[in-house]
């Protein structure tokens, strides 16, 4: 599952916030994310390193970045997404 937090937060926090809706078994990847947009998105592909993501879930902006990552890469993963 890819996580990402919003801007001004930390990986701590969505892991937190966002952990329960990680299936058993599904590993976690949550990068801390800085900068604008761009930049956290880059940071979000920087960090899959070639894993498949089956669950990606973001809050505020680390939502749009992930939005932004999949459309941008046409990836069709489910996503949980809380005040984008």
């Amino acid at each position: 599952m890819l996580l990402a937090h919003g801007a001004g937060s930390r990986a701590d926090v969505v892991r937190r916030l966002l952990g329960p809706c990680v299936p058993e078994g599904i590993p976690v990847v949550a990068p801390e994310l800085r900068g604008g947009l761009d930049e956290m998105v880059r940071s979000l592909a920087d960090a899959l390193d070639g894993r498949e993501v089956v669950l990606a879930g973001g809050i505020s902006m680390g939502a749009h970045a992930l939005v932004v990552l999949a459309a941008s890469t046409g990836a069709p993963w489910p996503m949980a997404l809380a005040m984008p």
